[in-house]
């Protein structure tokens, strides 16, 4: 089983690409929860909820008060979305 891929903050910014400081202020909100909290390393989901984020505001136009409810709403799906897909396999 190979390890998943970690980025650095710097990484992760390069690769969205946005500022460090986005980032940072994402895991301070408790948007994202990172990987790796301990030496703030992100994987895949991490960046793509960081994506996610970043197509709300630029996109939809979301402001930071309405982030944590779209968010928060979306993972409620994906829940469901999880235990349907169980129930359906067995």
């Amino acid at each position: 089983m190979s390890e998943r891929k970690l980025y650095v903050i710097r990484e992760a910014a390069d690769l969205l690409p946005v500022e460090e400081a986005f980032i940072i202020q994402c895991v301070e909100a408790d948007w994202v929860h990172p990987a790796d909290p301990r030496r703030l390393a992100l994987d895949e989901a991490d960046i793509a909820r960081l994506r996610l984020i970043l197509d709300l505001k630029n996109i939809f136009g979301a402001n930071d008060e309405s982030i944590p409810l779209i968010l928060h709403l979306m993972d409620q799906l994906h829940t469901l979305h999880d235990r349907l897909s169980e129930r359906a396999a067995a």
